[in-house]
């Protein structure tokens, strides 16, 4: 599965190949993977591989290079409505889970500060 959003929601016709903005909607199961794994840490049902946290950990990288600079992912964080709100929802936990909280912070604050205001 590729980090990015490119052919969510895609537009079916010759040359498109591209998806949608709204394909946006389709990948927030990703806060619900980052909280699992998050409680999984703190639980320790199973052994966990190394290999698979730096594997997960390399992916999200990439998501969240993904959301901060496409064209797709900026016009969805500039919808006035849940398409943006579920933008920063994917975003915050992601960064979170790379521990890069002040940049976290800094989406949150923009979220409660923005869309979240109405």
């Amino acid at each position: 599965m590729n980090p990015n959003l490119h052919c969510s929601q895609v537009v079916r016709s010759p040359g498109s190949g591209i998806g949608k903005q709204t394909g946006e909607l389709d990948m927030t199961i990703i806060a619900k993977m980052v909280n699992s794994l998050q409680n999984m840490k703190i639980l320790k049902p199973l052994e966990q591989k190394q290999e698979t946290k730096d594997v997960f950990l390399a992916r999200a990288n990439k998501q969240m290079e993904w959301f901060e600079v496409n064209q797709l992912a900026l016009d969805e964080k500039a919808s006035p409505n849940d398409h943006g709100s579920f933008y920063h929802n994917q975003l915050i936990p992601l960064l979170a889970f790379a521990r890069n909280f002040e940049h976290a912070k800094m989406h949150l604050e923009e979220f409660y500060n923005g869309i979240c205001l109405g």
